[in-house]
């Protein structure tokens, strides 16, 4: 009995851990908007209140657009996470693991675009860069404290008894947990042949 609370617990850790990487992805993508916004507002937004995207073609505009927006993940990291960079080093690590690009990729960015460097382009091509690599990261940890002995509870929690030709893995069983938290706790067949290929009993 001991046995099997343990076995639940696990599964009651995962939903906690994948609730908070799923807030602090979401609040990545409004931050990382809000970045672009803080340095447009610093930087080419004129005297008449309007943005005016022909000043990112100046280069000492695209330094200080950048700088910005570096600036502002850095707060965000330093509010959310405690921590803070001590040089230029300590800032790449810190953006990288937490905010998913770099100082430098950031100003290539603005560099290469200039101009065309708007808040839509920024949102479509740069943006989601970070987002996916946040979510990647976080994902592929929240599942750490599964261990074989939870494999039984999950592939019941997950409707799998008699639809396997094979035992889960630790490694399939937490990516089916992501994948089923992610689909609002339901796993289709053809997402289960998808990860699992023949190992899932064709019906």
């Amino acid at each position: 009995m001991a046995e099997k609370t343990k076995e639940e617990d696990s599964l009651d850790i995962h939903k906690k851990k994948y609730h908070y990487a799923s807030k602090l992805v979401e609040t990545h993508k409004i931050s990382g908007s809000r970045a672009y916004e803080v340095a447009a507002e610093k930087n080419i937004t004129g005297k008449d209140g309007l943005v005016d995207y022909k000043l990112l073609d100046d280069e000492e505009v695209q330094k200080k657009f950048s700088k910005a927006m570096v600036d502002h993940h850095l707060s965000e990291i330093k509010r959310l996470h405690g921590k803070e960079a001590k040089d230029d080093f300590d800032k790449a690590i810190l953006m990288r693991a937490y905010k998913g690009i770099t100082p430098d990729e950031i100003k290539e960015s603005v560099f290469r675009y200039g101009s065309k460097f708007t808040k839509d382009l920024y949102e479509q091509r740069v943006l989601p860069e970070s987002i996916d690599a946040i979510r990647q990261q976080l994902y592929s940890v929240v599942g750490e404290h599964i261990e074989d002995k939870n494999l039984p509870q999950i592939t019941k929690k997950l409707g799998l008894e008699g639809k396997l030709a094979q035992p889960l893995t630790v490694t399939e069983a937490r990516g089916l947990l992501n994948n089923w938290r992610e689909q609002d706790e339901q796993l289709t067949d053809s997402m289960l042949r998808q990860i699992l290929g023949r190992k899932f009993k064709k019906k």
